[in-house]
């Protein structure tokens, strides 16, 4: 709305008494725009007074703006400040969201009201004279109330149209635009921006949203695409993250941190009651899974496939609906296959890994005994030699000893010359009056000097001393043997006294570990 550049003095409407200052009651061209135009009044309420330079909506009500119905809630405020060098007209208003603003105005000798925009609805005036900070008394109310016959007053769920076909509603529109048809399809605002369609929407065309759509079920005849879901026969280059692609092939993909990844598309590929082992925490698993960890039971509205696994079906407790399942902890715990166990998740084992060894646990093993002598008791030992066979046994002796030796009457044969006839000793020339053994008698191992007579043969004792006479006889046979001894010795005890050891402290049997997290598939 452009203002006409002439200035004016103005005229006096016929209340100007029943202000303070006669330029109050001068009408403006904003009052004819605004009683020219349907889209801009209140309807009720909104009544704006002013405590020193602070206007405030004491009285709440119902507005148009720009032919949108706001409500304008009591108590708002607005700060208008005080006058300046010049006189000046505020406008105080209410936009399309029901909030309370002041649109200053230019401060001047004769001051003129503000242009205020096409989408806020003037409530008041308020002249703000030079250097003044009470404008309670200057407060001018420039509502325009909008003719009741343009609008209909009912409450939020009283009918405004209603159509009775035969027993029941079969059109319905409520104070709020509820719209009904048959009491099941319904059309309704269900809050700011939102349009709400119950229980479907069939369009026959395009439907085009520039926000989030939401639906409990959506059915497309043909594809479903959009800028996050797409389906062709090639991976699209670029996509944001988490868009999913399907393949003309069958396959499906996932976009993550800039690049495609298939997910498993195979039937029951993870099925439900599946263990994994994982080092993502539990407040960070993806969802699907839940940990092994014993915690409270859950029911089977919660994971109601995890009930339907027969291994599972003794940790279930409760019928029907009620039925609650708790879990045991796999904490410390290994992973054990076996397929003799009456149920699934069987436990077992120490759950301190702490073990005390028994008797029954020792393997079997002897010990070593030492007998003290002096305990002991006494026993007799009897022996026997058996026969051994020929052998042999050296004597030694250690002292002289005399032999007798007799010796018979003999004759010599001298001369070497085989005379049988002949008897005697004969000396031969040059023997030196010797025997010589080699001429005269070989029965001699050595020579005999012979005397100038020849005495009779006489018999008689050999003595023989011990000056050198030490000796040995040895008496041997062939074969080398062994005396075998045997014995007998009674039945006794002995006497074994041993001290206590070891103090049955228990010992940890944890091996070398790794800490992970367990969960199964729900």
């Amino acid at each position: 709305m452009t203002r006409p550049s002439v200035k004016h003095d103005g005229f006096l409407v016929p209340n100007a008494a029943l202000v303070d200052h006669p330029r109050m009651a001068e009408p403006d061209q904003i009052d004819f725009n605004t009683v020219a135009q349907a889209r801009w009044g209140v309807v009720e309420g909104c009544l704006v007074t002013v405590s020193g330079s602070q206007a405030q909506c004491t009285l709440g009500g119902l507005a148009l703006v720009n032919g949108e119905l706001v409500t304008v809630s009591p108590g708002q405020t607005a700060n208008l400040g005080t006058g300046g060098s010049q006189d000046r007209f505020d406008l105080i208003t209410v936009d399309g969201a029901g909030t309370l603003k002041v649109a200053s105005g230019l401060p001047a000798v004769d001051p003129i009201f503000p242009d205020t925009l096409a989408t806020e609805t003037v409530l008041a005036a308020v002249f703000i004279p030079t250097g003044v900070s009470n404008l309670s008394s200057n407060v001018i109310d420039k509502r325009k109330f909008i003719v009741r016959s343009l609008l209909t007053k009912i409450g939020e769920g009283e009918p405004l149209i209603r159509n009775i076909n035969g027993t029941g509603d079969h059109f319905l529109v409520t104070g709020v635009g509820k719209m009904t048809w048959g009491s099941d399809t319904v059309l309704q605002k269900s809050g700011a921006f939102k349009l709400k369609v119950t229980r479907h929407l069939e369009v026959e065309g395009d439907v085009a949203a520039g926000g989030h759509v939401q639906a409990r079920s959506l059915t497309a005849t043909d594809n479903v695409i959009g800028a996050n879901i797409m389906i062709g026969s090639e991976l699209p280059a670029t996509a944001i993250d988490g868009s999913i692609f399907q393949h003309v092939g069958g396959r499906l993909y996932i976009r993550k941190s800039g690049t495609w990844k298939e997910l498993a598309t195979i039937e029951n590929a993870v099925p439900v009651g599946t263990i994994i082992q994982n080092v993502i925490p539990p407040s960070a698993m993806p969802a699907g899974w839940i940990p092994v960890n014993g915690t409270a039971q859950f029911s089977v509205t919660q994971y109601p496939a995890l009930f339907e696994v027969p291994g599972l079906a003794t940790y279930v407790s409760g019928t029907g609906d009620n039925r609650m399942m708790k879990l045991p902890d796999a904490t410390g715990r290994v992973l054990m296959t076996s397929f003799n166990q009456p149920k699934a998740l069987s436990t077992g084992g120490v759950t301190n890994n702490q073990v005390t060894l028994l008797t029954g646990n020792l393997p079997k093993h002897k010990h070593g005994v030492g007998v003290n002598p002096s305990t002991a008791v006494q026993a007799s030992l009897y022996l026997g030699v058996g026969l051994g066979g020929g052998h042999g046994h050296v004597v030694e002796l250690s002292g002289g000893h005399i032999h007798d030796v007799i010796v018979e009457h003999h004759i010599h044969y001298g001369f070497d010359m085989n005379m049988a006839s002949v008897k005697g000793v004969g000396a031969f020339s040059g023997g030196r009056y010797k025997l010589d053994a080699l001429f005269n008698d070989r029965n001699h191992p050595v020579t005999v000097d012979l005397f100038p007579f020849t005495m009779p043969p006489t018999g008689g004792r050999v003595t023989v001393t011990s000056t050198g006479s030490t000796h040995r006889h040895d008496i041997r046979e062939v074969a080398d043997h062994n005396h075998p001894i045997t014995g007998n010795i009674p039945a006794h005890d002995h006497v074994v006294t041993e001290n206590d050891v070891g103090a049955g402290t228990p010992f940890d049997i944890t091996p070398a570990f790794l800490t992970i997290y367990t969960y199964i598939r729900v």
